[in-house]
Protein backbone atom coordinates (compact mmCIF):
# COMPACT_ATOMS: atom_id res chain seq x y z
CA UNK A 1 0.00 0.00 0.00
CA UNK A 2 2.99 2.40 0.98
CA UNK A 3 4.59 1.83 -2.62
CA UNK A 4 0.48 2.51 -4.34
CA UNK A 5 0.62 5.93 -2.23
CA UNK A 6 4.07 7.17 -2.99
CA UNK A 7 3.68 6.64 -6.22
CA UNK A 8 0.66 8.80 -6.32
CA UNK A 9 1.85 11.21 -4.45
CA UNK A 10 5.48 11.68 -6.14
CA UNK A 11 4.55 12.08 -9.68
CA UNK A 12 2.71 15.54 -9.14
CA UNK A 13 5.46 16.65 -6.99
CA UNK A 14 8.22 15.74 -9.21
CA UNK A 15 6.04 17.83 -11.82
CA UNK A 16 6.17 20.86 -9.30
CA UNK A 17 9.20 20.43 -8.53
CA UNK A 18 11.21 19.95 -12.07
CA UNK A 19 8.85 22.92 -13.21
CA UNK A 20 10.47 25.16 -10.08
CA UNK A 21 13.68 24.18 -11.56
CA UNK A 22 12.91 25.30 -15.04
CA UNK A 23 12.55 21.39 -16.76
CA UNK A 24 9.37 21.59 -17.57
CA UNK A 25 10.41 19.14 -20.59
CA UNK A 26 11.21 16.51 -17.94
CA UNK A 27 7.44 15.06 -17.53
CA UNK A 28 4.59 16.28 -20.45
CA UNK A 29 1.27 16.07 -18.33
CA UNK A 30 -1.44 18.73 -18.79
CA UNK A 31 -2.10 18.98 -14.80
CA UNK A 32 -1.15 17.60 -12.01
CA UNK A 33 -4.57 15.36 -11.63
CA UNK A 34 -3.18 13.84 -14.69
CA UNK A 35 -0.22 13.29 -13.23
CA UNK A 36 -1.70 12.13 -9.89
CA UNK A 37 -3.66 9.33 -12.17
CA UNK A 38 -0.38 8.22 -13.98
CA UNK A 39 0.63 7.76 -10.52
CA UNK A 40 -1.79 5.64 -9.44
CA UNK A 41 -1.07 3.56 -12.66
CA UNK A 42 2.36 3.58 -11.70
CA UNK A 43 1.74 2.23 -8.24
CA UNK A 44 -0.23 -0.23 -9.66
CA UNK A 45 2.63 -1.84 -12.10
CA UNK A 46 4.46 -1.26 -9.03
CA UNK A 47 2.68 -3.19 -6.71
CA UNK A 48 2.20 -6.25 -9.49
CA UNK A 49 5.37 -6.36 -11.51
CA UNK A 50 8.21 -4.89 -9.40
CA UNK A 51 8.01 -7.84 -6.71
CA UNK A 52 8.33 -10.67 -9.56
CA UNK A 53 11.12 -8.82 -10.86
CA UNK A 54 12.86 -8.20 -7.12
CA UNK A 55 12.76 -12.13 -6.99
CA UNK A 56 14.13 -12.95 -10.05
CA UNK A 57 17.16 -10.38 -9.79
CA UNK A 58 18.09 -10.51 -5.90
CA UNK A 59 21.58 -12.01 -6.74
CA UNK A 60 22.09 -9.07 -9.59
CA UNK A 61 20.99 -6.10 -7.23
CA UNK A 62 23.28 -7.62 -4.36
CA UNK A 63 26.30 -7.35 -6.74
CA UNK A 64 25.35 -3.85 -7.84
CA UNK A 65 24.65 -2.77 -4.05
CA UNK A 66 20.95 -1.76 -5.51
CA UNK A 67 21.60 0.47 -8.36
CA UNK A 68 19.95 -1.99 -10.62
CA UNK A 69 16.81 -1.37 -8.86
CA UNK A 70 17.05 2.31 -9.42
CA UNK A 71 16.97 1.33 -13.16
CA UNK A 72 13.99 -1.19 -13.51
CA UNK A 73 12.14 1.31 -11.39
CA UNK A 74 13.00 4.22 -14.28
CA UNK A 75 11.96 1.36 -16.57
CA UNK A 76 8.70 0.83 -14.82
CA UNK A 77 8.00 4.37 -15.11
CA UNK A 78 8.77 4.33 -18.74
CA UNK A 79 6.51 1.23 -19.33
CA UNK A 80 3.61 3.67 -17.47
CA UNK A 81 4.45 6.26 -19.15
CA UNK A 82 3.96 4.00 -22.69
CA UNK A 83 0.99 2.46 -21.32
CA UNK A 84 -1.05 5.75 -19.98
CA UNK A 85 0.74 8.47 -22.65
CA UNK A 86 -2.40 10.77 -22.51
CA UNK A 87 -2.13 11.46 -18.52
CA UNK A 88 1.68 11.77 -18.64
CA UNK A 89 4.77 11.50 -20.73
CA UNK A 90 8.70 11.11 -20.35
CA UNK A 91 10.58 12.30 -22.64
CA UNK A 92 13.80 10.22 -22.06
CA UNK A 93 15.53 7.26 -19.55
CA UNK A 94 17.41 9.83 -17.88
CA UNK A 95 14.28 11.91 -16.61
CA UNK A 96 12.58 8.35 -15.99
CA UNK A 97 15.81 7.89 -13.60
CA UNK A 98 14.91 11.08 -11.86
CA UNK A 99 11.53 10.05 -11.25
CA UNK A 100 12.56 6.49 -9.83
CA UNK A 101 15.09 8.17 -7.63
CA UNK A 102 11.93 10.64 -6.26
CA UNK A 103 9.75 7.90 -5.89
CA UNK A 104 12.62 5.76 -3.87
CA UNK A 105 13.10 8.77 -2.00
CA UNK A 106 9.35 9.19 -1.17
CA UNK A 107 9.00 5.87 -0.05
CA UNK A 108 11.57 6.16 2.21
CA UNK A 109 10.74 8.98 4.13
CA UNK A 110 6.68 7.62 4.53
CA UNK A 111 8.43 4.40 5.69
CA UNK A 112 10.28 6.12 8.32
CA UNK A 113 6.85 8.25 9.40
CA UNK A 114 4.37 5.45 9.08
CA UNK A 115 7.06 2.08 10.52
Amino acid sequence: MLQFVSCIVTLPLAVFLLEMLGLEGAILTKNYVNAAIGGAVLGIIHITIRPIIKVLLKVFNWLTLGLLFVLIDAGLVMLCSWLVPQYFEVPSFIWAVVIALMINLVRTVLKFIFK
